[in-house]
């Protein structure tokens, strides 16, 4: 009945290692909007000056 509760110490990394890689593709995503973003304020910019 005990052995029902443990977890594996591999079920553990791994689940451990899919958070972290769901996270770095979230963070990924994040910067590129960020880079997008300025980019198109820097080119709404440009077109307002000339």
């Amino acid at each position: 009945m005990e052995t029902g509760f443990r977890v594996r110490p591999k079920a553990i990394r791994e689940q451990y290692e899919s958070d972290l890689r769901e996270t770095k593709e979230a963070l990924g995503e994040a910067n590129l909007q960020i880079y997008a973003l300025k980019k198109f304020k820097r080119l709404l910019d440009e077109d307002e000056n000339s």
